[in-house]
């Protein structure tokens, strides 16, 4: 399992049914925008867009319309502390592609973090601090275009 101590700070937004943008504040160039069914991840250092279907990555349970432990999705891991709840899930058909553990504060019931561990063990974990719920978000945040000069990888823009 690859592990860093690299911290970053950003803005999550999320609109479910389906988006998901992340965007990263400097040193880190990352920006990852999701909508439609698929999934930009922009390097900004590097000028270069590699293009993922959300729902096949583990990050894509965040943005389903209803959060279900059960189908297409299996708990892997359940535990549950004096404060907080954590569920591990990972892919039904494809436990392989990676799983994503939420972590939920117990009272109120809700979402503090998640973190991911793709197919090569690397961890990203997103910590929600001071999150603001039920707000209005611009659904043109969600729209990604990658800048010109931006070579592509994967699916389709």
């Amino acid at each position: 399992m690859c592990s860093s101590d690299l911290q970053s700070k950003g803005t999550v937004s999320i609109a479910r049914p389906g988006k998901i943008r992340i965007d990263y504040e400097p040193p880190t160039s990352l920006l990852v925008v999701g909508s439609g069914g698929s999934m930009a991840v922009y390097d900004r250092d590097l000028k270069q867009t590699n293009y993922v279907n959300i729902g096949q990555t583990p990050i894509g349970v965040l943005v389903r319309e209803q959060i279900r432990f059960s189908g297409d999705v299996t708990v892997t891991r359940f535990e549950r502390g004096s404060t907080v709840l954590r569920i591990t899930l990972a892919s039904t058909a494809d436990a392989d592609a990676g799983r994503v553990t939420l972590t939920f504060d117990d009272k109120p019931m809700q979402l503090r973090q998640w973190v991911v561990f793709d197919p090569q063990g690397t961890e990203t974990r997103v910590s929600l601090l001071d999150p603001k719920l039920g707000i209005p978000i611009d659904n043109k945040i969600f729209d990604f275009r990658a800048p010109d000069h931006a070579p592509t990888t994967g699916g389709s823009n």
